[in-house]
């Protein structure tokens, strides 16, 4: 490029000499007479990639302003497939590059959210700055010179927004991330932990042959229906997901008004996933009587035999409260029949999967449930987060929240609540609120600083009062002889007893180590077998005992 006379830049007469002119013009970084000279070949194999690679390099050039940039996204043509056949493809990749740093421009000015603007734009400097480092590597010559040049262009912009969105971040109080501070369920992004057990589910269901029955348990907001509710995350997006809380259930008074509960929740799930039309939704004059209902219900999961796309593995039915379907039987709403069924679909249907959600095991469950699943089924147990996964849900419950936790709080916030995934939410969504409070009275110059002190003085009737039904529902969940012990316990420190101090303590329990037994299933207490020691599993649930159940 070097070698070519001055004078051959003006001509165009010929298609080599528009050819040769075009690029000796990218050469010199004047991408405008590029275009000219590029437009006469655009009828030549890879003529037109040629000339709108030129245009959209004159495009990028004429962008000097913020406005400019981010506006880029809806004003530059890009019919340009990056996936080729491409005569120069590095070069396209490159433009792709450019226009996606332009497109989180864009997306930065659209958005509402200042977090959302901010990262927006630290994504387009992050990704501007890694290509000009990358250049000489991925774009040759003569483009490169007109890129570079771009891209100097574009970096003080760029930054200067997005210096005048993190000024304004630092100036509003903190978006609250912690959603589960009501105990409501968590999905997205903000469910943190449990890799596990969506492991082990995901494992148990990928062998060849009908899937087994699960039945996921564990005491009480410890995150069960946040599980089955973020049970597609690990599996193929077009697993499709119905979830039936039999909390919500509740007007159900037969079996035939259960099954059109399921098959009208399964409908509206696999017909927005695309197996279903409107004509497939099922008609509740078809649930009058139980043989009415099964009968339209083996219609409509035949349908979705044939129906469904051959690639979507699975249909899953998540069942929450399952313990409140033993109650309708035990009444004599439901008839124990509808568990057979259920698990007879399974065995039928290989892409259908059955899990369950509550508080007990199967073994726990009544005979109904033993008679239709036992042999057939798999328990999963959920307990407190590991200390891994209770520090990432502390320190980062949103990739943009912009408070730290001084290591020593986050050490208290573990001891106080063993990784108990309410509690800690709990009490996380009280320390950012305090901040708030702090900051909107002491402004940009309270320190982004989360320390064990603001946790002391949350420690207060008042937040043992928030989280009562919490609590409650823990003691509300054991027996006489249960409360007997979790009172002593209670009272004697975090140190707990051993079972020998406990028995001399409660003579009148003769069978204390079955009631140590139900509460370390309960997760209520911990056991140390070298010290033989018993102490509450998580320090809250004792201190709650001891202010509220002590005479």
């Amino acid at each position: 490029m070097r070698n070519i006379p001055y004078s051959f830049g003006h001509r165009k007469d010929t298609l080599a000499h528009a050819i040769c002119g075009g690029y000796w013009h990218l050469y010199t970084q004047q991408a405008g007479r590029a275009v000219n000279f590029f437009e006469g070949v655009r009828q030549l194999p890879y003529g037109e990639e040629v000339y709108r690679t030129a245009l959209a390099l004159k495009v990028m050039t004429e962008a000097k302003t913020y406005e400019q940039i981010y506006k880029l996204a809806e004003k530059v043509e890009w019919p340009i497939d990056v996936n080729g056949p491409n005569l120069r493809l590095d070069v396209v990749r490159t433009l792709e590059r450019l226009r996606l740093i332009s497109q989180e421009a864009a997306q930065a000015q659209r958005s509402l959210s200042t977090l959302a603007r901010s990262a927006a734009l630290n994504r387009a400097s992050g990704e501007l700055t890694k290509l000009q480092q990358e250049l000489d590597k991925v774009c040759p010559l003569p483009e490169r010179n007109v890129i570079r040049a771009i891209i100097e262009q574009w970096r003080d912009p760029l930054a200067l927004a997005g210096g005048e969105i993190g000024e304004i971040v630092l100036r509003e109080p903190i978006k609250n991330p912690y959603v589960g501070f009501g105990g409501q369920p968590v999905v997205g992004e903000a469910f943190i932990g449990r890799e596990n057990i969506l492991a082990k589910i995901e494992t148990l269901w990928t062998n060849p042959g009908s899937l087994p029955s699960l039945f996921v348990y564990g005491h009480r907001r410890m995150g069960k229906t946040s599980i089955l509710r973020n049970l597609n995350r690990r599996h193929d997006p077009k697993t499709v997901l119905v979830l039936l809380d039999m909390q919500n259930a509740g007007s159900v008074d037969d079996t035939a008004q259960f099954y059109y509960e399921i098959g009208l929740e399964v409908y509206e799930r696999t017909h927005q996933a695309g197996w279903l039309t409107v004509e497939d939704k099922p008609d509740e004059a078809g649930f009058n009587s139980m043989g009415l209902a099964r009968r339209s219900l083996n219609i409509l999961f035949s349908r979705l035999e044939t129906t469904r796309e051959q690639g979507a593995q699975r249909l899953i039915i998540a069942i929450d409260e399952f313990e409140l379907i033993q109650e309708r039987i035990r009444d004599g709403r439901i008839e124990s029949e509808a568990l057979n069924y259920l698990r007879s679909l399974t065995q039928k249907y290989n892409w259908l999967a059955l899990i369950f959600g509550g508080l007990l095991t199967l073994e726990e469950m009544g005979k109904d449930y033993k008679a239709a699943f036992y042999g057939s089924s798999e328990s999963i147990r959920v307990s407190y987060l590991s200390k891994t996964e209770a520090e990432k849900l502390i320190c980062q419950p949103d990739p943009e929240f912009l408070l730290e936790y001084e290591p020593a709080l986050v050490d208290e916030l573990y001891h106080l609540t063993n990784g108990q995934p309410f509690l800690l939410q709990r009490l996380c969504w009280e320390l950012v609120n305090t901040w708030n409070e702090r900051f909107l009275s002491g402004g940009l110059s309270t320190e982004r600083v989360l320390k064990l002190s603001d946790l002391e003085t949350l420690m207060t009737d008042q937040f043992y009062q928030a989280a009562d039904y919490y609590f409650s529902g823990v003691w509300g969940q054991v027996g006489p002889d249960e409360r007997k012990v979790m009172r002593v316990l209670a009272q004697t420190g975090e140190q707990g007893l051993t079972v020998l101090e406990l028995q001399q303590q409660l003579p009148q329990l003769e069978n204390i180590a079955d009631v140590i037994k139900k509460l370390k299933h309960r997760d209520v207490v911990s056991h140390n077998p070298t010290t033989d020691q018993i102490r509450f599993a998580a320090e809250l649930n004792r201190r709650w005992v001891n202010r509220t159940q002590i005479d």
